[in-house]
């Protein structure tokens, strides 16, 4: 895979809530992410999300005072071998400073911990 990241991925995992943005045939699901940066995250569902649609999330986590919305775009899909779930690659759209910072305390706090 090409590698073409400017921010190095954390293996941050932590509940979340995803909901595609222009389907509304799509209900708010549960999800959870496995690695994140100032500037996008992979992520595994159960629910198919295509290439280039957008969607609103909801970080969950106990290391912060307040959950971690954002908007992002879905970059790349793939379907996991024997199994109904997918890993998503989402990039966050126009993130703001409020995000990013938000962000980097949620790895802080994760590496903390370990």
């Amino acid at each position: 895979m090409d590698e073409r990241r400017r921010f190095e991925r954390n293996g941050v995992e932590c509940p979340l809530q995803i909901q595609a943005v222009e389907a509304a045939q799509y209900m708010i699901r549960n999800s959870f992410c496995n690695n994140v940066s100032p500037v996008g995250m992979s992520i595994t569902t159960f629910d198919f999300y295509p290439v280039n649609g957008k969607v609103h999330l909801n970080l969950l986590s106990n290391t912060l005072t307040s959950m971690v919305e954002a908007i992002g775009r879905v970059v790349w899909v793939r379907e996991m071998p024997h199994q109904k779930r997918f890993k998503v690659g989402i990039e966050f759209e126009d993130p703001s400073e409020s995000l990013m910072q938000k962000i980097k305390a949620l790895i802080s706090k994760k590496s903390e911990r370990q």
